[in-house]
């Protein structure tokens, strides 16, 4: 082989170990923060925008950050929409709630919101923001809250945060709240590495796999059918 050649080959593994060690690490853009991660955020809401504008009524809408942004809405019982944007925090979900008329129209809506907050280590006032987040959506809406899946070790992280307790605090303050219901599919109730991604953070197709059946079961309780989905 030409000198050239090994040299095409060399270039080629090389970014195939890349592709590999960026596989089994998080994205650290999505949760501290980053001009990209600003741009993203923004055209990603001007398309859903344009998209909202243009939906029927009777949607369920899906709000959060990659866990839901990762969501198959063909996969889920009612029609559905989603808003997710991975890589967001809580403060940044309430910025952008009040643009989307859709809600007033909604069948139902999901949300999970404030991993990254945690992630981030950003949790002074995270319970107020959660509150005006379930404040500023109609309260004769179905609302679904979904709990947060329990993270693993993560690099450049001192320790995880402490899921459990938030997941408790969210749960209270849904209890609090008319309409609104808490979710926790088996990835969010305990460690369970066998349904994350590698990055220890994500869930993989297993994890969806439950996390959509809890959402399907919550939506349509009765024969799972779309004529049982709430109008």
């Amino acid at each position: 082989m030409t000198r050239r050649g090994w040299g095409l080959l060399l270039l080629i593994a090389l970014l195939l170990a890349g592709i590999g060690l960026m596989a089994g690490r998080p994205l650290w853009h999505e949760f501290q923060g980053s001009l990209r991660q600003d741009g993203y955020r923004e055209i990603l809401t001007a398309h859903q925008l344009r998209q909202d504008r243009n939906l029927p009524p009777g949607r369920v809408l899906l709000f959060g950050a990659s866990t839901i942004q990762g969501i198959d809405t063909a996969r889920l019982s009612c029609p559905a929409s989603n808003f997710g944007i991975g890589g967001e925090t809580a403060e940044e979900l309430m910025a952008r709630l009040s643009h989307y008329h859709s809600i007033d129209q909604a069948a139902a809506i999901i949300v999970q919101t404030g991993l990254n907050n945690l992630l981030q280590g950003r949790t002074d006032g995270l319970e107020t923001t959660l509150v005006k987040i379930l404040d500023s959506l109609p309260r004769e809406k179905p609302i679904l809250m979904l709990a947060h899946q329990h993270v693993g070790p993560i690099e450049g992280l001192d320790s995880p945060p402490d899921i459990a307790l938030w997941n408790r605090r969210i749960a209270s303050l849904c209890e609090a709240r008319t309409n609104c219901r808490m979710i926790t599919p088996p990835p969010m109730r305990n460690y369970r590495p066998d349904y994350l991604e590698p990055d220890r953070i994500h869930l993989n197709r297993p994890g969806y796999d439950l996390l959509i059946g809890e959402l399907n079961r919550a939506l349509t309780p009765q024969a799972g059918s779309p004529s049982d989905c709430p109008a």
